[in-house]
C-alpha cells in the first residue's frame, strides 16, 4: 500500500526578528504574551497542514484548550487583529474561513523546494495567493529531470510553453467565470434555497438575487473563484449583515447625538457645579456693587432715595430699606 502524500512540513524557518515585526509588536501591545503565543501556535498549525489551515469553532476551542488561561473569545479577537494588520489574508478569512498569507506561502514553498521528498503535485491550489511560485518550482523540477540538448531549443520551448500556459490560463479563467455566472443564475431560480437562506438571515427571499449579484461582483473584484457557492455566500452574507448592523447602530448614535444637541439636553447639575454657579453669581453681584459704589449718588437716586439724606450703608441694608420705603420716583430721579 502506497504511503499518503505529505503536504505539511516537519519544521519551518523562524526569523530571529519575529518579535520585532510591527504586526507582532501591535499584537503584543494589545494582548501581551498571549497574543504572541497564539500567533506562533497558528503558524505551527498552518505549516503542519501545508500553506493554509481552516479556521472554525472546532479549531478555536482546540487551541483554547492547548493554551491554558486563553479563552476562545480572546483567541478570536487575536485572529481578527492579525488579519486586520496583514499577518493573515483578511479576504480569505472573511469569505472562506482560511488562515494563510503571501508570506506564509512563500516560506512554505521555499521549504518544499529544499525538501525534494515532498511531491509538488500534492499542494492544494484552492487558496493559492502566489501561483507563480509553484509553477516556477514545477518548471525547475521538470527541467532538471529532462535536460535540453541546446540553449536555443530550450529558449524556444520555454517561449512556446509560456504562450500555451497563458492561453490555457486565460481560457480557464474565462471558463471559470462563465461557470460562476451559471451557478449564480441557478441559485437565483432555486426557490427552496432562497427561502432557506432568507429565513436564516432574516431576509425577504426577493432580496436574495440582488445580494447574489453583489457577492458575485465582490468575488470578481477580489479575483476569487469559489467552488462551494452556498457555503461561501452564507459566510459572506453573515459578514455583510454584521457590517450593515454596525453601520446602522453608528448612524443611530450620530442621530441621537445631533438630536440631543438640538434639544440642548444637559445632564443634571452636580453639587460641585451648583456651588461653582452660586459663587459666580455672588462674585457678579459683588462686582455690580463695586460699580454702583463708584457713583453712590446716582445709585441711591436710582433706588428712590435722596442722596443728601441717605448713605450707601443704609441703602445696602435690606432691614433699613424694608422700614424706610423710597420717597422719590426713580424715573423722575
Amino acid at each position: 500500500m502506497a504511503r499518503p502524500r505529505k503536504t505539511g512540513l516537519d519544521y519551518f524557518p523562524f526569523d530571529i526578528d519575529f518579535f520585532q515585526d510591527e504586526k507582532i509588536v501591535c499584537i503584543a501591545g494589545e494582548f501581551g504574551i498571549k497574543g504572541e503565543m497564539v500567533a506562533i501556535r497558528l503558524l505551527c498549525a498552518i505549516y503542519d497542514k501545508g500553506y493554509f489551515a481552516e479556521w472554525n469553532e472546532q479549531q478555536k476551542y482546540k487551541l483554547s484548550k492547548e493554551l491554558q488561561g486563553v479563552s476562545a473569545g480572546l483567541i478570536e479577537q487575536i485572529v481578527r487583529r492579525l488579519a486586520r494588520w496583514g499577518f493573515f489574508d483578511e479576504t480569505l478569512l472573511d469569505t472562506a474561513g482560511i488562515l494563510t498569507s503571501r508570506a506564509i506561502q512563500r516560506r512554505y514553498f521555499e521549504a518544499r523546494k529544499k525538501c525534494r521528498r515532498i511531491d509538488l503535485d500534492s499542494a492544494d491550489p484552492a487558496y493559492l495567493l502566489l501561483p507563480e511560485i509553484i509553477n516556477a518550482e514545477k518548471t525547475a523540477v521538470s527541467s532538471e529531470k529532462t535536460p535540453v540538448s541546446s540553449f536555443k531549443n530550450a529558449t524556444n520551448k520555454n517561449k512556446l510553453n509560456k504562450i500555451k500556459k497563458e492561453d490555457k490560463s486565460s481560457k480557464k479563467s474565462g471558463e471559470e467565470e462563465e461557470d460562476m455566472e451559471k451557478r449564480i443564475e441557478k441559485y437565483k431560480n432555486n426557490e427552496s434555497w432562497k427561502n432557506d437562506i432568507a429565513e436564516k438571515h432574516h431576509l425577504d427571499p426577493e432580496e436574495v438575487p440582488a445580494l447574489l449579484e453583489a457577492f458575485h461582483l465582490d468575488m470578481r473584484c477580489k479575483k476569487l473563484m469559489v467552488r462551494n457557492l452556498p457555503y461561501f455566500f452564507d459566510n459572506w452574507l453573515g459578514i455583510y449583515k454584521s457590517r450593515q448592523n454596525e453601520e446602522r447602530k453608528a448612524s443611530a448614535h450620530r442621530q441621537s447625538v445631533e438630536i440631543d444637541r438640538e434639544k440642548k439636553t444637559f445632564p443634571p447639575e452636580s453639587d460641585m457645579e451648583r456651588l461653582d454657579r452660586q459663587m459666580k453669581e455672588r462674585a457678579d453681584a459683588f462686582d455690580q456693587q463695586e460699580k454702583n459704589a463708584a457713583k453712590p449718588a446716582e445709585y441711591i437716586r436710582s433706588l428712590g432715595y435722596d442722596p443728601e439724606k441717605v448713605t450707601l450703608k443704609q441703602v445696602f441694608s435690606p432691614e433699613w430699606r424694608e422700614k424706610n420705603p423710597p420717597t422719590l420716583n426713580p424715573e423722575s430721579a
